[in-house]
């Protein structure tokens, strides 16, 4: 969301009295375009509450994450933690971690490397994909967005890709409300770059049945 839409939907949040939570799970991963303020910075009433993890920008195996906001609301979070508290072994680990500085080098590498897998799978599609299916460049993240010709279903195409080995999420996963079959999302994080270049060669084919 670009600053003045993030501006107007913490002002709406206030007025009408309605929570908003920032999952920000990616902020610290981008890797190009303007760095925009969190919501939670420009909330000065307390109507976000931010939540985040350390399994994007640590380990995917660290699960353990954290969440800013009104303490009134932090506190009503804490009756459903039912588990009890967060492991002391893992939280230890991580606070000890981020307290020797290390964290954010660690991010700096993590976001040359998502950088580089990014921009491949983007050439990759560019060579590979029709010429009508539209690849997004993100700012950052693990995904690219891609969206399909209108007579391409995502989950049909879902089905073919899938009897080469290949798999994508779907748009419709993405909405509530059973939209999105005309889109599909590409994730560029775990894979190795040669497999990256493999897998969209292989589904630029399974595209290319469809002209």
């Amino acid at each position: 969301m670009s600053l003045s839409r993030r501006q107007k939907l913490v002002a709406l949040a206030a007025e009408y009295g309605v929570l908003v939570v920032e999952d920000d799970a990616y902020s610290d991963l981008r890797f190009q375009g303007e760095v925009v303020p969190s919501l939670a910075s420009l909330d000065k009433e307390g109507w976000v509450l931010y939540v985040n993890t350390f399994s994007k920008i640590i380990a995917p195996g660290i699960r353990l994450g954290w969440a800013c906001g009104d303490p009134a609301i932090i506190e009503r979070l804490a009756m459903f933690k039912s588990e009890g508290p967060v492991g002391p072994f893992v939280s230890h680990v991580v606070g000890r971690y981020c307290a020797t500085g290390k964290l954010d080098r660690h991010i700096q590498e993590l976001i040359a490397c998502y950088k580089h897998k990014c921009n491949l799978l983007l050439e990759a599609i560019a060579h590979e994909f029709p010429s009508d299916v539209v690849a997004l460049r993100p700012g950052g993240g693990f995904f690219v967005w891609c969206k399909l010709p209108p007579d391409i279903s995502a989950k049909a195409l879902l089905t073919a890709a899938s009897e080469h080995g290949v798999s994508f999420l779907p748009g419709t996963r993405c909405y509530a409300d059973g939209q999105g079959d005309d889109a599909i999302r590409l994730a560029f994080s775990f894979q190795t770059t040669e497999k990256i270049v493999e897998g969209i060669a292989t589904l630029g084919a399974v595209l290319r049945k469809w002209r």
